[in-house]
C-alpha cells in the first residue's frame, strides 16, 4: 500500500479578523488561550502539486508491477488538499500512465472496504494521515503490526538503478507497542511457508496413493519429484538419502516404507490394494 510522507500546497484560509489576532504558527504553543479564556489549536495541511506528482509516480511504478490499479483515498468533499490531490493524480495518470486504472474513494468508505474486502485493492495512494490510519488497519487484517513491512523510498538511484530506501518492520512511534522483532517476522514467514508446503503436498499427485503420508509427499516435492512416475526405477534408499540431505529434520521411521510403497505404485500398472499399507513395507 502506498502512502505519502511529507507535506505539500493548498492552504486553509482563516478569516482575516482571526488571523490578525493569532501569532505566527511556528511561534504558537500547542493550544492557544483566547481572549475569552477558551483554548484553540489549529493544524494546517499543506501539499504541493510537484510533491503529489512525485508520489503518484511511485504509485504508478508500483501498480505496473502488480495489477495496474490505483485507488486514490481522499476526503475531497471536505478538504481543499484532497481536491488538489484528486485533480493532480487524475491528470498525472491520464497523461503519464493511461494503462493504469484509477479509482477514487473517500477515506471513511476506504476504511470500511478494507475490512469488508481487502483483496479488491491493489495500490492505495493517499496522503500522510490517511495512510497512517489505513496501514495500521491493514496490519490487523494481516495479523499484527509487527508483521507489516515498511519502506521509506528516496528519489535518488543506486548503481543498480533502484531507488534508495529504508526497509523495516512497521513499528510506528508509539512507545507502548514495544520494539518490532524481526525474528517474529522470520518465524511467521517460516510458519506460513510450512503451511503452504503442506497444502502443496496434500494436493500433489502422491496423495493418489492411498494412505500416503503427507510429510513424505512434501519432502518429495522439495526434492524435485512432482509426479508419481518419477519414482519408477528409483531405489527407495536413494530417495531417502536425498530427503535426508535436504531436510532440516531427521525423517521418521515410516519414511522408508512409504518410499517403497511409492516406488511400487509408480512401477505397477495395477497396484495390489493390499500393498498400499505402510505396515506391508516394514
Amino acid at each position: 500500500m502506498g502512502k505519502t510522507s511529507a507535506q505539500g500546497t493548498t492552504r486553509a484560509r482563516l478569516p482575516s479578523a482571526v488571523a490578525q489576532t493569532l501569532p505566527p504558527l511556528r511561534q504558537r504553543p500547542p493550544g492557544t488561550t483566547l481572549a475569552d479564556g477558551d483554548i484553540e489549536a489549529i493544524d494546517t495541511m499543506v501539499y504541493r502539486k510537484s510533491e503529489i506528482e512525485r508520489i503518484t509516480d511511485v504509485a504508478i511504478a508500483t501498480a505496473r508491477a502488480r495489477r495496474k490499479q490505483i485507488t486514490l483515498v481522499d476526503k475531497a468533499n471536505v478538504l481543499e488538499t484532497s481536491v488538489l490531490w484528486r485533480k493532480v493524480v487524475s491528470e498525472r495518470i491520464k497523461t503519464a500512465a493511461p494503462d493504469i486504472a484509477l479509482n477514487v474513494m473517500y477515506i471513511d468508505n476506504a476504511a470500511m472496504q478494507l475490512v469488508l474486502k481487502p483483496a479488491q485493492f491493489d495500490v492505495l495512494l493517499t496522503e500522510n494521515m490517511f495512510g497512517d490510519i489505513l496501514s495500521d488497519e491493514m496490519a490487523v487484517i494481516c495479523g499484527s503490526l509487527g508483521m507489516m513491512a515498511s519502506a521509506s523510498l528516496g528519489m535518488d538511484r543506486n548503481r543498480h538503478g533502484f531507488g534508495y530506501g529504508l526497509f523495516e518492520p512497521s513499528g510506528g512511534t508509539a512507545p507502548d507497542r514495544g520494539d518490532p522483532r524481526p525474528s517474529l517476522i522470520v518465524d511467521e514467514a517460516e510458519r506460513q511457508r510450512a503451511a503452504e508446503r503442506r497444502r502443496e503436498a496434500v494436493c500433489s499427485p502422491f496423495m493418489r496413493i492411498s494412505r500416503f503420508p503427507v510429510e513424505v509427499a512434501r519432502d518429495l516435492l522439495d526434492a524435485g519429484y512432482y509426479r508419481v512416475d518419477q519414482l519408477a526405477g528409483r531405489s527407495p534408499e536413494s530417495l531417502l538419502t536425498e530427503i535426508k540431505a535436504r531436510s532440516k529434520e531427521k525423517p521418521g521411521a515410516h519414511y522408508l516404507p512409504a518410499l517403497k510403497m511409492g516406488v511400487y505404485f509408480a512401477e505397477s500398472d495395477k497396484p495390489d490394494p493390499k500393498k498400499l499399507f505402510l505396515d506391508q513395507w516394514l
